[in-house]
């Protein structure tokens, strides 16, 4: 963390919580357990805004710190930025002087600061966006509803959804296999923005590997190469939904044919917790 513009040494261990491309809540049963041994929590919900579990009644973290992404493409946007959410008044404070350029009154730095203000219109479209978010939130659910039932029979992997859970689908992942290349240029030949998130994972991109942080990560690689992301956005119609449906379809068929392949026998084999999905 930094502080005055040096990295400040926390002398209390920290748990990250990661709230990201399954976009269901990760929840650790043992919060309360953390909180009470002096555990730093911070949540890093990149698409988890809409969360009952884990979020308080206000749609916000009722514990730890939070930082949210609201990049166009996310379930709620103020075009680019974000946010954060701590429960700590003195975390709070220095945030607020550190994306002020340190002032806080005008001219007067109190310590090394950054430019890092959310404009007064983005904020508009912030809060005129997260007014929308619960009828958003339904809609997301109810084209994932469709599309599960449209792709149940198929040999293929589903998003899931523990009991008790939630899920906001931000993506909607499948696990097609070993075909997925193949599928994904047949829907795009067809018209449907299919996508691959992320193609590389993280432990194998250059700047990581350049520094020796090698890791071994079976199912990380095996989610990279066989998933696949469908349009999900709350304004994707019912029509245009119906061209996605038949489109994964007919190159589930053709690649894997009627009978399908052992799709679920690769490591980690599921579309839940991987990423994905073209979202406009």
């Amino acid at each position: 963390m930094l502080a005055g513009g040096r990295v400040r040494t926390f002398t209390a261990p920290m748990l990250l919580v990661w709230l990201a491309f399954a976009t269901v809540p990760l929840w650790i049963e043992g919060v309360g357990l953390y909180q009470y041994l002096g555990v730093e929590i911070l949540i890093w919900s990149i698409y988890a805004l809409a969360y009952n579990l884990v979020l308080g009644h206000s749609g916000l973290p009722s514990f730890g710190h939070g930082a949210f992404s609201l990049y166009a493409t996310k379930n709620m946007t103020t075009a680019e930025g974000g946010f954060v959410t701590t429960d700590d008044d003195k975390l709070a404070d220095w945030l607020r002087l550190y994306r002020n350029q340190g002032m806080r009154a005008r001219y007067q730095f109190e310590m090394l600061g950054y430019n890092y203000r959310m404009t007064d219109l983005a904020a508009a479209i912030g809060l005129a966006q997260l007014a929308k978010l619960p009828r958003n939130t339904a809609r997301r659910g109810a084209i994932a509803a469709r599309y599960d039932a449209a792709f149940g029979e198929l040999p293929i992997g589903l998003p899931i959804t523990p009991d008790g859970r939630t899920h906001v689908f931000h993506q909607y992942t499948l696990d097609v296999g070993g075909a997925r290349d193949a599928i994904v240029a047949d829907l795009r030949e067809a018209g449907v923005g299919a996508d691959i998130y992320y193609p590389i994972p993280v432990h194998r991109q250059s700047y990581i590997m350049e520094r020796g942080l090698h890791a071994d990560l079976p199912v990380t690689d095996a989610a990279a190469s066989r998933t696949l992301a469908l349009p999900m956005y709350p304004g994707l119609t019912d029509a245009e939904q119906g061209q996605v449906i038949d489109a994964v379809k007919a190159a589930v068929d053709r690649h894997l044919g009627p009978a399908g392949r052992d799709v679920a026998a690769a490591p980690g084999s599921t579309a839940a917790g991987t990423a994905g999905a073209a979202a406009r």
